[in-house]
């Protein structure tokens, strides 16, 4: 059988050709079947960029666009195991996936050492030569068979599963991949992980948000920008302005105090012992205050081990002390405390009409919440803060 006289043209011709004709990685494959000299054409280093064998590079370039290999974006990431996964083509023949020669390909172009995956727990894979497509396959298979921890089945969206008795050995595949939310839609485009601003020593970012005198709020919203501001965020340089600087000296009488957002935020007519709502600045969304972890910090700044709350003008009081200085926790403790106490007659606006009301009643019928004023410094270093209904 004569031989195409296309193919009669030399190597570096039909190299150039394939190169010129800007062919994407299938229609690349597609070729290298068509005969054994395309097959061995297609082997050729200058092709490697569109094929996903180019190995990483020790920088690449900031904003720069990142392509997921092929493979991986045709497979659904629920149905891979540790040992075995199963890849289904357009015409349902069903593939091994660690049987395919492609597995040994690079699984993003530019390639990297180190791939961050966000999906169920999250996952961080990192290789020195190169994080491959089936680095990806593997990784993703023994996250399925890792057993989910027992705040996941808690968790409000999962609610609507079968109860899991505490006993029972749950998966993240029995949570994601083997339930009816199994909806496997692809992958969202690649992006670079770490801006070329975080590539600054610890040292300059911790100055740098040192200079900008950022308050509490803009100081938390920096540390849910990545792990590594989170990280950062807890230097001790930041304590003061973070409410972590732990009581040691009384400040002095007429001293400037801060008192603590979140208390500031706090709907005071909704706080008991169990229950403190705190309502979001731009959303009507609710939130309990005793469940949230910065009610470990210091409910001002200085902190101060006495601190007296006095609620309403009738002068509701109680008096705080702690050695090492009273948390945002002791103050919310306390005053669902005093709303769960019932209230003299004589503090009712109405109290021949009704029977002895809670705290909680009383700031109620006095109308609507005026908020905190500032706080101030007592003679002998006492902190009182008053809360205006």
């Amino acid at each position: 059988m004569n031989e195409p006289a296309a193919l009669k043209l030399p190597d570096e011709t039909w190299i150039e050709i394939l190169g010129q004709l800007g062919l994407g990685y299938r229609d690349l494959k597609c070729v290298a079947r068509v005969c054994r000299r395309l097959y061995k054409l297609e082997k050729d280093s200058s092709l490697d960029a569109r094929l996903f064998r180019t190995p990483p590079k020790r920088t690449i370039k900031n904003r720069s666009s990142v392509k997921l290999h092929p493979v991986l974006e045709a497979t659904d990431m629920t149905s891979i195991r540790a040992e075995d996964g199963w890849l289904t083509r357009d015409h349902h023949a069903e593939h091994n996936v660690y049987e395919l020669q492609c597995r040994e390909e690079f699984a993003t172009y530019p390639s990297t050492k180190c791939l961050i995956i966000n999906m169920a727990k999250g996952l961080k894979i990192e290789e020195e030569t190169g994080v491959t497509v089936e680095d990806v396959w593997r990784a993703v298979g023994n996250m399925w068979e890792e057993p989910a921890p027992k705040k996941m089945l808690r968790a409000k969206r999962f609610r609507d599963d079968p109860p899991w008795e505490e006993h029972d050995r749950v998966t993240w595949w029995d949570l994601y991949a083997e339930s009816e939310r199994n909806s496997w839609t692809g992958w969202l485009k690649p992006q670079m992980n770490e801006p070329a601003a975080l590539k600054l020593p610890d040292e300059t970012w911790i100055e740098i948000l040192g200079q900008l005198g950022l308050g509490y709020r803009d100081l938390k919203c920096v540390a849910r920008v990545c792990r590594r501001l989170y990280k950062l965020e807890k230097d001790s340089s930041l304590d003061d302005r973070l409410f972590r600087t732990p009581f040691i000296t009384p400040p002095k009488q007429g001293a400037f105090v801060t008192l603590h957002p979140v208390l500031e935020k706090a709907e005071m007519a909704h706080v008991d012992s169990r229950v403190a709502t705190l309502f979001g600045d731009r959303t009507h969304s609710a939130y309990n205050a005793h469940k949230l972890h910065c009610t470990k910090e210091f409910a001002t700044s200085p902190s101060t081990n006495c601190l007296k709350v006095i609620i309403g003008e009738e002068g509701l009081h109680c008096q705080l002390e702690r050695e090492t200085g009273v948390t945002l926790k002791d103050v919310l403790k306390a005053l669902g405390e005093m709303r769960d106490e019932e209230v003299h007659l004589a503090h009712t606006n109405k109290a021949s009409a009704w029977s002895a009301w809670s705290w909680y009643r009383n700031l109620q019928a006095c109308g609507r919440e005026k908020g905190w004023q500032s706080a101030k410094v007592r003679k002998g270093g006492v902190i009182t803060i008053r809360h205006h209904s």
